[in-house]
């Protein structure tokens, strides 16, 4: 791990935190739903609070338009 790395961890979230903003829960790949686990309160939650730290790890690593 790199010093920089950081872990977030949201207790009784699921395997895959998608955007914010968007129904938490199963995920429909190729035609089929892709189970992700966690409580749907949970990985709203997750989502809710990853998503600033997303942004703001875009806005300092990206180079400006």
């Amino acid at each position: 791990r790199d010093a920089r790395d950081v872990v977030l961890l949201y207790p009784h979230a699921g395997h895959r935190i998608q955007k914010a903003y968007l129904p938490a829960g199963a995920t429909v790949v190729a035609g089929g739903r892709l189970e992700t686990g966690g409580t749907p309160r949970a990985n709203a939650a997750a989502q809710a609070a990853s998503w600033p730290r997303v942004l703001s790890f875009l806005a300092e690593h990206l180079p400006p338009r």
